[in-house]
C-alpha cells in the first residue's frame, strides 16, 4: 500500500508539470500516480529538472530512461536495468556502460547498488567485452566534417567574430591537445571551405554568416549536405506539382545520401 503523503506528493508533481507544460502526457498521466515515469530529450528544461527532483526525493520510484541519463548528472539509483546491448543500431561502448552502470550506488550518498544488464545469447561476446574489456581511448570528434559545423554554429550565434576568437576556441578542444601541430589549420581550412560554401562571409572586420548560412544553422543542417538541400527545394519550387500525393515522397526522403538503399521500382508498377 502506498502511503498517503507519497500519494499526494505524486498527485502534486502531476499538477505542477500541467502548470510547466500546460498539458500532462497520457502516459505521463496513468504513469506518475504508480512512481513510475519517463526521462528523455523530449522533455522541457523545467520538466526533467521536476522529475528528476522526484526520483531523488522518493515521489518516483522508477525512471525509464534514455541515455541522457547516462552521464553528467547526480542522480543515484538502488537499480540500473539495461534493456539492451545496443543504443540504436550501434554497439554499447564500455564507456557509455560503465557511465550506466555507474548509476547503481554512489559513494556518500547509498550503500550499495547493483545493475542487470539484459541480452539474448548471440550479444554474449558483446557482453562479456563491455563487463570485462578495456576502455575506449578518448580522440577528439573534431575533424573537417563536425568542425564545419561546429565553426558554423559559433559563428552563427555570435561567439566567433574573427580569427582571434576562433584560435582562442580551438586551444580550448581536445583536438589542440591530440594534434598541437595541426588543429589551427584545420580549423582555417575549415573556415575557407565556409566561405568558398557562401556560408560565412567578412563584413566590417567581423565573421558573420549569410542569409544561406544563417538558414543552415538554424535548421541544424550538416553544412556538407546544405547545398544539396537547397538545389532540391529549388528543383522542386520550379517542378513539383501539388495536384496529387507524389510530392509528399519528395518530403519524408532524408536528405542523406542512400547509397546502402537498393530500391525495386518495379514494384511500384
Amino acid at each position: 500500500e502506498v502511503p498517503l503523503n507519497v500519494k499526494n506528493k505524486r498527485e502534486e508533481l502531476i499538477s505542477r508539470i500541467k502548470s510547466e507544460a500546460g498539458v500532462v502526457d497520457s502516459v505521463l498521466q496513468e504513469a506518475l500516480p504508480q512512481g513510475v515515469s519517463y526521462h528523455h530529450s523530449g522533455l522541457t528544461g523545467d520538466e526533467r529538472v521536476l522529475v528528476e527532483e522526484a526520483f531523488c526525493e522518493g515521489t518516483i520510484t522508477v525512471l525509464c530512461c534514455t541515455t541522457t541519463l547516462a552521464a553528467g548528472i547526480n542522480l543515484p539509483a538502488a537499480r540500473v536495468i539495461i534493456r539492451s546491448v545496443k543504443t540504436g543500431r550501434a554497439d554499447l561502448t564500455r564507456t557509455r556502460y560503465l557511465q550506466m552502470v555507474g548509476r547503481a550506488g554512489r559513494t556518500g550518498l547509498t550503500n550499495s547498488g547493483d545493475s542487470f544488464l539484459l541480452g539474448y545469447e548471440s550479444d554474449r561476446k558483446t557482453v562479456k567485452k563491455l563487463v570485462f574489456g578495456e576502455i575506449e581511448k578518448v580522440t577528439s570528434c573534431l575533424d573537417a566534417k563536425t568542425l564545419s559545423m561546429s565553426l558554423l554554429h559559433l559563428i552563427g550565434s555570435g561567439m566567433i567574430k574573427n580569427s582571434g576568437d576562433m584560435t582562442m576556441y580551438m586551444n580550448r578542444t581536445l583536438l589542440s591537445i591530440q594534434k598541437p601541430d595541426d588543429h589551427l589549420t584545420v580549423a582555417d581550412n575549415t573556415l575557407r571551405s565556409l566561405r568558398e560554401g557562401n556560408l560565412v562571409e567578412k563584413k566590417e572586420g567581423q565573421i558573420v554568416p549569410t542569409a544561406f548560412g544563417r538558414a543552415v544553422y538554424k535548421s541544424s543542417l550538416d553544412p556538407d549536405l546544405a547545398h544539396g538541400v537547397a538545389k532540391s527545394l529549388l528543383d522542386a519550387n520550379r517542378h513539383l506539382v501539388l495536384k496529387g500525393d507524389l510530392h509528399l515522397i519528395f518530403l519524408c526522403i532524408p536528405p542523406d545520401p542512400l547509397v546502402n538503399i537498393q530500391i525495386d521500382w518495379l514494384k511500384f508498377f
